[in-house]
């Protein structure tokens, strides 16, 4: 099964978070704050796959989804 990691759950990662989670993935998601997680909690993923520290998931996923401000996607 194709590892994805979701990073960032503002207005449009909320929404990629619901369409990666109708699709046969293994979905991880990475976010700030333990407060923005929440979404991703709500439709029942499991603590194990969430983080505020994307590095925490490298290695071990298979593409990365990034839905943050352009200026974060590189450093």
């Amino acid at each position: 099964m194709t590892k994805v990691l979701l990073l960032g759950l503002g207005r449009w990662g909320v929404n990629h978070l619901r369409n990666l989670h109708s699709m046969p993935i293994e979905l991880y998601v990475a976010e700030n704050g333990e407060q923005q997680l929440e979404p991703a909690r709500k439709l029942g993923l499991p603590d194990a796959r969430l983080t505020t520290h994307y590095q925490a998931f490298a290695g071990k996923v298979d593409c990365v989804v990034i839905v943050t401000p352009a200026q974060t996607h590189f450093p």
